[in-house]
């Protein structure tokens, strides 16, 4: 199994609810690492992003202590990478800052690797891929496409501050993937509905549907996910609970780890119902952590693991 993971890894620099100050490495490295570890033997991952030259040595550093991890599609580049600055008002409100600007994958970087299994696309700046390149990949691939659509629905200001932002042509995104993740603000900021009730949550899951993924997750925080599919020409839409560690210490890439959870069991069961199960135990679990200081605990843990 090789699966190819596209976005962008970050500087992190991360201030917590109670005034405490982390720094780390983040943004993509939580998907490359969760998959590294959650895969079985013999999968090969394949971080496809450009990188800046400044954090060049201890990124390489930190993959090469990962067998399953390929470096053949990393790409440095001059500019300096991303840092990104995060304010946490709570454990699910933050405010975001974020400096550089790093270039986008190019199909060009992307050819190489085609005949991937699965691609995952984590829209981590939201400058990741152009949307003329997300379809020219699903054009050229016969791959499993899954997609956390995260940082498109943000702009930035000339400041680097982060902010909502309408999507537009959301429909022409999604119709390049097969599944796709959003959390409960990036599902309101796309359907221009706050989604309070069911019904509006049913009407928004069927669009997606409609446009072409195959199924909709939207991560909820602390109230777990939802899962949206079709279902005899109707719409199923189920909830799965969350995993509740004994603390919430850093939600800081919960949601990039869910769905890389939710592809290391999809990928080899194509079971949509335990795939979000699972993804919520490992999510929660990483609540409990920070940054990314912590993720070779999940060393060990296969996919059948009664510790996650």
């Amino acid at each position: 199994m090789r699966i190819a993971v596209i976005g962008t890894i970050n500087q992190d620099t991360i201030e917590l609810p109670d005034g405490q100050v982390k720094h780390s490495y983040g943004g993509l490295l939580y998907s490359i690492l969760t998959l590294a570890q959650l895969t079985p033997s013999g999968a090969t991952i394949l971080p496809v992003l450009n990188l800046g030259r400044d954090i060049e040595g201890p990124i390489r550093a930190l993959l090469s202590r990962f067998a399953a991890i390929s470096q053949e599609g990393i790409n440095v580049v001059e500019e300096k990478n991303n840092h990104v600055y995060l304010r946490y008002l709570s454990n699910s409100e933050r405010e975001e800052i974020q400096l550089g600007g790093l270039p986008a994958v190019s199909y060009d970087q992307l050819i190489p690797f085609l005949d991937a299994d699965v691609f995952l696309v984590n829209f981590i700046s939201g400058q990741d891929l152009s949307l003329e390149t997300f379809s020219r990949l699903r054009a050229g691939t016969g791959a499993t496409i899954y997609t956390d659509i995260h940082s498109l629905t943000l702009g930035i200001d000339r400041r680097g501050h982060r902010y909502p932002r309408p999507l537009p042509q959301w429909p022409r995104w999604l119709a390049q993937t097969d599944v796709v993740q959003m959390n409960k603000a990036e599902a309101r900021s796309l359907s221009g509905s706050r989604l309070d009730e069911d019904a509006d949550m049913r009407r928004f899951g069927r669009a997606v549907l409609d446009a072409g993924p195959s199924a909709l997750l939207v991560t909820l925080d602390a109230r777990g996910s939802l899962l949206a599919t079709d279902s005899g020409g109707g719409l199923c839409v189920e909830r799965f609970s969350p995993n509740r560690p004994g603390r919430i210490v850093d939600t800081t890439g919960c949601g990039d780890v869910f769905l890389a959870a939710f592809v290391a069991r999809h990928a080899y069961s194509r079971d949509l119902r335990e795939s979000s199960r699972f993804a919520n135990r490992v999510a929660g679990i990483k609540s409990g952590w920070y940054g990314i200081g912590e993720m070779e605990k999940m060393a060990g843990w296969s996919l059948e693991s009664k510790k996650c």
